[in-house]
């Protein structure tokens, strides 16, 4: 049986006022993927994803979403289908977690009602699924970097979305923080059948983790395809303007890129 298409992007082309960061970019997504989107700073990584969350309007092109065109799904169902996970996890307020956990349900109330039962039972499941039990009494601003990310996945899954949206969700984390939550959402991408599109800086992360890789350069897209397609080291070198190496990761058989220091070439 043929994956049914879940996001389908058309000759998009966004930016900010009259400014255009990316132009014809055109790729589909398959339900119960996992996608990565890669390239050097400044290239429009996040503003494709808040112009898919229509967080900013885009310029030309159209994006469907389960082939409904997205500016026709009310922004209230569409909160119900697409979670959005920042890269800023900067505690610039004073909530306890709980409180950031419950923000999970807003799509799904009616104005002026409060949770109830199944609300309360999404974020029980969501909490246990993610492992912050430990964490629920405590105020976000107590909490390390890492373990205020894990609170806004959780947060996202409450939402019970078929997709996730992820910028940067490891940026300033540790590597072993980055590998605990990457494994975690790759369980819940295989285990749990949600679809995931992470902005990530980290190629080995993109590499092992995402079924296809799209890189980002100079407004367009520069490749797209598996990672064994995407890693080549001649357009890593030509976008990142650095020399690398390219090898195979003998236990996961996925590219790995070593990058060569200048006192070495």
């Amino acid at each position: 049986m043929e994956e049914e298409i879940l996001l389908s992007v058309e000759n998009l082309s966004c930016g900010y006022g009259n400014k255009i960061i990316l132009k014809e970019i055109d790729f589909q997504m398959k339900e119960g993927e996992f996608l990565g989107i890669i390239g050097p700073n400044g290239v429009g990584k996040s503003t494709l994803l808040k112009t898919i969350l229509r967080i900013i309007p885009r310029l030309k092109g159209k994006i469907f979403f389960k082939k409904r065109e997205i500016n026709q799904i009310p922004r209230k169902i569409l909160a119900q289908q697409i979670a959005y996970v920042s890269q800023q996890a900067q505690a610039w307020f004073s909530f306890s977690v709980r409180e950031i956990l419950k923000m999970g349900r807003y799509p799904f109330l009616k104005r002026y009602k409060s949770e109830g039962k199944r609300d309360f039972e999404v974020i029980e499941e969501k909490v246990g699924l993610t492992g912050i039990g430990n964490l629920i009494s405590a105020d976000l601003e107590e909490l390390s970097l890492g373990e205020r990310q894990l609170v806004f996945i959780t947060r996202a899954l409450i939402q019970e979305p078929k997709l996730i949206l992820l910028d940067e969700p490891t940026a300033h984390l540790d590597i072993g923080h980055e590998i605990k939550i990457f494994d975690l959402l790759y369980r819940l991408n295989r285990q749990n059948n949600i679809s995931i599109i992470s902005v990530l800086h980290d190629l080995n992360l993109a590499s092992q983790y995402c079924d296809r890789l799209l890189i980002l350069f100079e407004g367009k897209i520069e490749r797209w395809g598996k990672p064994q397609e995407v890693l080549d080291y001649k357009i890593i070198e030509k976008i990142y303007n650095t020399v690398v190496v390219v090898k195979e990761n003998p236990i996961t058989k996925r590219p790995h890129i070593f990058t060569i220091p200048e006192k070495f070439r």
